[in-house]
């Protein structure tokens, strides 16, 4: 299928993994506070400079294990070599501070989250040397956050006493459900997280909702019903094409040519999209054939796509595109106030040099 792909910042892959891992469900902290702290967080993350590629183990493209907490070179081995600049104030967010104080307890989970998805071995001396960038990324998460409770204060959005309470209730109970952790505490220590910090994480994903929900587009908006073949080559796409010229049946060709494993056993059907989803090239056909004919080859970077419009019109979105639509809506916003805000770093953990520009705001950052 021809989703629209948004860029994410890969992991840090050139961490060396530690050789001994056990498998072990990976904890989740429910989707609401996922939202709080990726997407506030890395809304303002910088890209990653390139990494070298590991000498031992690769890392796999999506870690599912991780090691056991009392494994050599943890997390309090990096705590113990990060750099603690002279100054007290790091950063200002419009004018408002961001002290030490406020970073280190998000530096602190950065490394601990580092360490468990990726099975960091922090005495291993080639892994120390990422420490710099991780110190740097967090630094820009803790100016991120600052800023989106700024905005949210302006827009009004608030994060009532109550709210809180049974937000982090909430939490709190579907981790222990999951049977991980003898107590909370345990939970707390393994992803280095104080009470407080934890609370203030349940917080910002409180607000990121209220604000989401503000800014929330129009729910009936214009989509296109659509069914495709995909092909390899403009040749074979041309001769889909003139079998269909035939009289050729569109669902048994799709079903014999096309490479797209979501719609082939399906005819090629895609169903109902609103704009935005789909790649550029594909989404413009989409919404400019006119319906019910049958496009020419259409190039994409997924190959080559025969496109027929079955419907088109106003609809009322699903939930979960209507769900994605809020969060695309607040990405751009959020991105557009990020462009327009004074955040001045007063120091920096890497050469500046080093520094990419900070990155926009995206859809799913990665954690």
């Amino acid at each position: 299928m021809p989703l629209r792909t948004d860029a994410r910042g890969p992991g840090p892959s050139g961490l060396q993994r530690k050789e001994r891992q056990v498998n072990k469900n990976k904890v989740f902290l429910g989707m609401a506070l996922v939202v709080a702290i990726l997407a506030a967080g890395a809304c303002a993350t910088p890209s990653p400079t390139p990494t070298p590629e590991p000498t031992t183990t690769p890392t796999p493209a999506a870690p599912a294990a991780l090691p056991t907490a009392e494994a050599v070179g943890g997390p309090e081995v990096a705590l113990a070599r990060i750099v603690r600049p002279t100054e007290e104030v790091l950063a200002t967010v419009n004018g408002k501070p961001v002290a030490w104080a406020d970073y280190e307890p998000e530096l602190v989970r950065t490394i601990h989250m580092v360490t468990l998805q990726y099975a960091v071995d922090w005495n291993d001396e080639a892994n120390l040397a990422f420490l710099p960038s991780l110190q740097e990324g967090a630094l820009r998460q803790v100016t991120a956050r600052t800023l989106m409770r700024q905005l949210a204060e302006r827009e009004g959005v608030q994060a009532s006493p109550e709210a809180l309470d049974a937000a982090v209730e909430k939490e709190r109970t579907s981790i222990l459900n999951a049977g991980m952790y003898a107590a909370w505490e345990d939970f707390l220590k393994e992803y280095g997280l104080s009470e407080a910090y934890f609370r203030r994480l349940v917080e910002d994903s409180l607000l990121v909702d209220g604000l989401q929900e503000k800014l929330a587009p129009a729910r009936e908006v214009e989509q296109a019903h659509v069914r495709h073949i995909l092909v390899d080559s403009e040749e074979k796409a041309q001769e889909v094409l003139a079998k269909l010229k035939a009289g050729g049946d569109f669902a048994a060709l799709a079903a014999e040519y096309s490479t797209d494993p979501g719609s082939k056993d399906q005819g090629g059907d895609l169903g109902w999209f609103p704009r935005g989803v789909m790649v550029q090239e594909f989404e413009e056909a989409a919404f400019s054939l006119p319906v019910g004919e049958v496009s020419g080859p259409v190039q994409t970077t997924f190959g080559y796509h025969i496109i027929e419009v079955l419907e088109r019109g106003v609809r009322e979105l699903d939930e979960a595109a209507w769900a994605q639509a809020k969060e695309q809506a607040f990405q751009d916003w959020f991105t557009a106030e990020h462009q327009k805000a004074e955040i001045v770093y007063l120091v920096h953990f890497v050469p500046e040099a080093e520094l990419t520009p900070e990155a926009p705001a995206t859809a799913t950052p990665a954690n």
